[in-house]
C-alpha cells in the first residue's frame, strides 16, 4: 500500500531577508587645482548601512565632469577600481590616496569630482541604489 501522502507538513515559516545598502560617507581631493599631467589624490570610503552582508566584488568609479550628475554624458573616467567583499553590516572600507591624472586633451576650465560605489550594480541591495553616489561634489580647476 502507498502511504506517501502523509510525507510532508505545509508550516509557514517566516523569513526576513538580509541585503546591504552601500553608501559613500566620504570622498576627498588632495588639490582644488591641477595641471594637465600632474598627479594628484583622492581618497574615499564606503559604508555597508543595512543589515545584509555585501558579498561579491563590485566597482567603484571617480569621473571628471562638468556638472554635478554622474551618468549624463559629459563625464570622464578616471579611476574605476574594483572592492572585493565581503562588507558586513555597519562595516566600512576606505581607499586612500588613489593616484589620478587628467588628460591633456582636457580642456582647461572648471569641473567637479564625483564618486558612486558599485557603479554597475554587482551588489544586491533591494532598491537602494539611489544613495550609491556620494553627496560631495569637489569643485576642481584644471589649468
Amino acid at each position: 500500500e502507498n502511504n506517501n501522502a502523509n510525507n510532508t507538513w505545509p508550516t509557514p515559516i517566516p523569513l526576513t531577508v538580509q541585503t546591504p545598502d552601500l553608501v559613500p560617507t566620504a570622498f576627498s581631493a588632495s588639490t582644488a587645482t591641477i595641471t594637465h599631467g600632474q598627479p594628484m589624490t583622492v581618497s574615499w570610503t564606503v559604508k555597508n548601512q543595512d543589515a545584509g552582508t555585501a558579498f561579491g566584488s563590485w566597482y567603484d568609479l571617480v569621473v571628471l565632469s562638468t556638472d554635478q550628475v554622474i551618468g549624463n554624458g559629459d563625464d570622464v573616467t578616471l579611476s574605476n577600481p574594483t572592492h572585493a567583499g565581503p562588507l558586513v553590516a555597519n562595516g566600512t572600507y576606505s581607499v586612500t590616496d588613489q593616484m589620478i591624472t587628467i588628460s591633456g586633451a582636457q580642456a582647461a576650465g572648471s569641473y567637479f569630482l564625483l564618486f558612486r560605489t558599485d557603479v554597475y550594480g554587482a551588489v544586491f541591495e533591494n532598491g537602494s541604489e539611489a544613495n550609491n553616489i556620494s553627496s560631495t561634489a569637489i569643485p576642481l580647476t584644471v589649468q
